[in-house]
């Protein structure tokens, strides 16, 4: 009967030392960077329980919603076992150490506007090409989009369903993926943009002065209407106002000085090409007299072809229209 009696004692200690302990031990940092979204437990700190059932449970109890973009979340120890209690959960066998707080912070990055503005402009000077004299410039920037992990995601740009009802105007959608999975989707717009030269006053200049190439600069500026008149240099013009530095010569600020005749029959002349940001220069000979703004014949001495030209207010001839044979 003792014999029986040891071997059950024996088998009940053995039974009661294989059962495993229901406590829960919670760890918890200071702070932690977390993925947006509803968070669990077991996502924020670090759990122990020998029993797997107990433990699953408790790294399941959901904490709510995780922090937005540069946004901290502060959760208590009183926090998180009101939150355990709620799940149903015994709170007598939950034991703290580390932090009594952790402060939670977004992973979530956000891809600056400029990055998708600049995605969506090569898009478009790929696929809507515009003539030389015109340029795609932003008039909509998108706002800043923000994503889980900038890391591996790809911008896909797209023309927008929805488009702007200005003529020359068009809409870029910028989509932000990861794989086939669509993150966020950014909006910029474009305004298609004349490329105009026009002269800048690179020092201040008095009533009367006769222009010289000290006395402006050229730049190459975007403007949404084409302008009404082909540019004209105000290069040998006389300033009918005093011009400031760093202003814009408008076409009412100079004049063609008193027009008398400049350039002579047989007289060397130079002859100028002037584009969007270029000039070229040659020698020719006049075959005409002529005064500023008039348009005479000049013989271009390397390829001996006569060439129709404008006499500029300093004597300098720009050809008009292709060279013809004499």
């Amino acid at each position: 009967m003792k014999k029986i009696c040891f071997i059950l004692a024996v088998l009940v200690g053995v039974a009661m030392a294989e059962e495993p302990s229901s406590q829960v031990k919670i760890y918890l940092p200071r702070g932690l960077a977390v993925m947006s979204g509803v968070l669990t437990l077991g996502e924020i700190c670090i759990i122990r329980c020998d029993d797997e059932k107990i433990l699953h449970k408790v790294s399941a109890v959901s904490m709510g919603r995780g922090p937005f973009f540069k946004e901290s979340l502060v959760l208590s120890r009183s926090t998180i076992l009101a939150r355990i209690g709620a799940a149903g959960l015994d709170t007598a066998e939950v034991t703290f150490s580390g932090a009594p707080t952790v402060t939670l912070e977004s992973k979530d990055q956000a891809l600056a506007p400029d990055q998708l503005a600049l995605a969506a402009q090569e898009f478009l000077v790929q696929k809507k090409p515009l003539p030389e004299d015109r340029v795609w410039r932003l008039v909509g920037t998108p706002v800043s989009v923000t994503v889980s992990d900038p890391q591996g995601v790809e911008l896909k740009p797209r023309l927008a369903a929805r488009q702007n009802p200005l003529p020359d105007q068009l809409r870029v959608e910028v989509a932000v993926c990861r794989g086939d999975k669509e993150l966020a989707v950014g909006e910029a717009t474009f305004q298609a943009d004349y490329l105009v030269q026009q002269a800048v006053a690179a020092r201040d200049i008095l009533p009367h002065a006769k222009l010289t190439e000290e006395d402006f600069k050229v730049q190459i500026v975007a403007l949404p209407i084409k302008p009404s008149a082909e540019w004209t240099s105000p290069l040998g013009m006389e300033a009918t106002v005093a011009i400031q530095r760093d202003k814009v010569i408008g076409p009412g600020q100079v004049k063609m000085p008193k027009l008398e005749i400049i350039v002579h029959r047989d007289q060397k002349v130079k002859m100028s090409v002037e584009g969007l940001g270029f000039r070229i220069n040659g020698i020719g000979q006049a075959m005409d007299n002529g005064r500023p703004g008039d348009v005479i014949r000049v013989l271009n001495v390397d390829s001996q072809q006569s060439v129709a030209c404008r006499v500029a207010a300093d004597g300098t001839v720009h050809p008009l229209y292709d060279e013809v044979k004499k």
